[in-house]
């Protein structure tokens, strides 16, 4: 907290064993059996712990807002929200209801969201959830009853908060892609894998680890029993993909582009467009064009050959939205995919 903050003295809560942050009352022993006091236990003033829980549950709609920003650092939150959401890390305050600290900044005089123990990432915990469910979770999923994540519901109740939670995934998901993330799976899998393979007293065998890097592995063993355990690669794909299509109408449009062994990036403009773009082949040619939805549906194919050079490509008949243009080059080496936004 001194490294972070700068300041180390002010009330540290852990947010287990049961950190939903629903009101109890104003009395501090309805709180004790929830969350723990980790700095200040000689004092052991929770007030500031409760006046947050206050303003949370009890405030009125047009309150809501300016009262949370007074005692939270709502951007810290947003943070922590959205990347547990993107990772479909369930074990969480997103999920389960735990798993997080929050720290009374003295300098601000406002709680900190602070992240811990997040082995449950990539859609591992999957609290009844099927591998597609997960990988499909909708940002703004509240595990049921909705009322008992209030930091969760209150805010997507309100307009300006829920398009500020929008804008710091959107923000996130510009680097949540293959291309930026795939080297660094392979470094690190390749920092572990001599002590993995001599782990002695590990869940799952040798093959089961280098297979789950790029596929998804099923396992009737482990200690959670029979699992389906997601591929890194893929469930990152798979996820932007979704998480592109649910954040359209909040204005994200990523802008990272997804190449596979193509030598020469083409050129896809104007984007966004409305009607039709061009495709500037560069110096190579083209043997076959799709545009397909976010969910991965073909919507119009074109398949021969485009010199190298450029050409046009209509759009009219598609809908305002987000499309993902399809290019697999002529030489056969090569696929490029690119996200193009349709304005009417």
């Amino acid at each position: 907290m001194k490294q972070r903050f700068d300041n180390n003295d002010g009330n540290l809560f852990k947010g287990d064993p049961h950190g939903t942050l629903q009101w109890k009352g104003s009395q501090q022993n309805n709180y004790i059996g929830d969350y723990e006091l980790k700095t200040n236990e000689d004092l052991n003033d929770w007030s500031d712990l409760i006046a947050l829980l206050d303003a949370l549950n009890n405030s009125s709609a047009a309150d809501l807002q300016a009262a949370l920003t007074d005692r939270l650092n709502l951007d810290s939150w947003y943070g922590y929200w959205a990347t547990h959401s993107l990772f479909v890390n369930l074990d969480s305050y997103v999920g389960s209801g735990h798993n997080y600290y929050l720290y009374h900044n003295e300098d601000t005089d406002k709680f900190e969201f602070i992240a811990w123990d997040e082995n449950e990432a990539f859609g591992n915990f999957k609290m009844g959830l099927s591998e597609q469910q997960l990988l499909n979770l909708p940002f703004t999923h509240i595990p049921q009853p909705f009322d008992q994540r209030p930091l969760m519901n209150r805010l997507l109740q309100n307009a300006d908060m829920k398009q500020a939670y929008a804008d710091r995934y959107c923000e996130l998901l510009q680097d949540f892609s293959n291309e930026a993330l795939d080297a660094r799976i392979d470094s690190l899998a390749d920092l572990i894998r001599t002590h993995v393979y001599e782990d002695t007293k590990k869940f799952y065998p040798n093959n089961v680890f280098e297979q789950n890097l790029s596929q998804e592995v099923s396992t009737p063993g482990g200690p959670q029993g029979p699992y389906i355990i997601a591929g890194l690669k893929p469930f990152i794909n798979g996820r932007r993909t979704a998480l592109l299509s649910q954040l359209a109408n909040f204005g994200c449009v990523a802008s990272a582009v997804e190449t596979t062994n193509v030598e020469d990036e083409l050129l896809i403009f104007p984007n966004p467009t409305s009607g039709h773009f061009f495709i500037k082949t560069g110096n190579q040619a083209i043997s076959k064009v799709q545009i397909a939805d976010l969910n991965g549906r073909t919507l119009q194919t074109w398949q021969g050959k485009i010199a190298a050079g450029q050409v046009e490509w209509p759009m009219q008949e598609l809908a305002s939205g987000i499309y993902l243009l399809k290019i697999t080059m002529a030489n056969g080496r090569g696929l490029l995919e690119k996200l193009v936004v349709m304005k009417n």
